[in-house]
């Protein structure tokens, strides 16, 4: 297994998501100190020592942003969420 690709979790959303308040609450949890919430950003790679009584790690969280959806797609989805019965499934392999 590749090195570089072990012990790395991504957080991937929409800007206006607080990601990194996401990271912290895991990182609380957990029994090793977490860091303060100045050294996150919107777009970070957060290094953490992860120690419990049967297990040890060092890990990445990898954090960032997509675009924002078209007003358009926004909008299609709230009426989908809204009334979903009144959308047919997609699925045609049934």
């Amino acid at each position: 297994m590749d090195v570089l690709a072990k012990n790395k979790i991504l957080v991937l959303g929409r800007p206006e998501v607080n990601k990194t308040e996401l990271v912290h609450s895991i990182m609380s949890h957990a029994s090793t100190a977490t860091p303060s919430a100045a050294t996150f950003a919107e777009s970070a790679k957060i290094e953490w020592h992860m120690e419990t009584r049967y297990y040890r790690a060092e890990l990445e969280f990898w954090v960032d942003s997509t675009e924002r959806l078209p007003d358009a797609h926004i909008q299609s989805m709230q009426q989908w969420l809204d009334d979903p019965d009144k959308y047919p499934d997609d699925d045609t392999s049934a």
